[in-house]
């Protein structure tokens, strides 16, 4: 056998991107635009439906081409689905709700509970007296009722590895409580899919439904390197610039500077008060480069004069601190 080991070069790496949340979170939106930043605006955006066409409605916001998957949810089936999305030219995968893998008619569980049904069903015929909806006698057989649907996730996890365009798995996410006591607490919020999963991806994160739609929460699980901080800072909000900063870095085209995270239109920041205003300059006053700096002034100068009606001296501050950088710049 003859074989030739080269040099590893950035960019060959497959790229998986998990977005959890619960309803209204806007995780099928936040999806798109972050693929759309993804693959520019030529780009071919394709979607695997697992929830009855529900992703048609946003066919109006964004343009991309759609599948309807129909049930069993198994995971070979979704993985056969994501090859066949490349092989007709899709430049990224977005697969809504990836959840139905796991909690879905004929997914992972649903599979799970007919392994149990078969295997009692099997026992029962030299066992007569035996109870198959016994629930201490399913659990009994349910570790060995796994394995065909865990050897099945196993083997699609190793064909996406094997898919060269991005893949963005959209997740449902439900809130876990816990008895404190006499009260029962929140304990945190969960991605409605297999616990191995989000750790399989390059990047996940959950969004914040408390902040508003498309914010980023780096609560657990939360899965984001240090080279992807920058880009999915904590609070911040998916959107097409950060689509494309993260495919900088995967692709070594270019250090995306930390701030082509933040949109520079100004209108459409993490935060929607003036506070959150501020905090998003800030970090642009600490972050941006000089030549990007002056330009998301000009660009944000009507609304810096909105704001200057009843937050003059906070504005003022502002204006005199990008001055500064940039007099700093200059002087350099």
């Amino acid at each position: 056998m003859t074989v030739s080991f080269r040099p590893a070069q950035t960019g060959q790496a497959p790229i998986f991107v998990m977005i959890s949340g619960g309803t209204g979170t806007g995780k099928s939106f936040s999806a798109f635009r972050l693929a759309r930043g993804m693959v520019g605006p030529n780009g071919r955006i394709f979607a695997l439906d697992t929830e009855a066409g529900r992703l048609s409605t946003l066919a109006k916001f964004h343009r991309f081409d759609m599948l309807r998957m129909e049930p069993p949810f198994r995971w070979s089936r979704i993985a056969d689905f994501a090859e066949e999305a490349e092989v007709q030219g899709a430049d990224a995968l977005v697969i809504d709700s990836a959840s139905m893998g796991h909690v879905g008619p004929g997914g992972h569980r649903a599979w799970v509970e007919e392994e149990v049904d078969r295997m009692l069903a099997k026992k029962k015929r030299f066992q007569a007296d035996l109870d198959v909806e016994d629930e201490g006698e399913r659990e009994k057989v349910r570790w060995s009722a796994r394995r065909a649907p865990s050897l099945d996730r196993q083997e699609a996890l190793y064909s996406f590895l094997q898919r060269r365009i991005p893949i963005i798995f959209a997740c449902r996410a439900r809130e876990l409580t816990e008895k404190q006591g006499a009260a029962i607490k929140s304990v945190g919020w969960q991605p409605v899919i297999h616990a191995e999963l989000p750790y399989e991806m390059t990047t996940s994160f959950l969004l914040d439904a408390a902040k508003g739609q498309g914010i980023i929460s780096h609560g657990q699980p939360c899965k984001i390197d240090a080279d992807h901080r920058a880009i999915f800072g904590e609070g911040a909000q998916v959107d097409e610039a950060m689509g494309a900063a993260f495919m900088e870095v995967m692709r070594g085209t270019g250090a995306a500077p930390a701030f082509q995270a933040l949109r520079s239109d100004g209108m459409a920041v993490p935060f929607r008060d003036f506070a959150g205003w501020r905090t998003w300059w800030d970090r642009a006053v600490r972050e941006a480069p000089p030549d990007a700096l002056r330009k998301l002034r000009e660009a944000n100068g009507p609304l810096m004069g909105e704001y200057a009606g009843e937050h003059s001296d906070e504005v003022m501050a502002l204006q005199k601190a990008i001055a500064s950088k940039l007099g700093e710049a200059a002087d350099a």
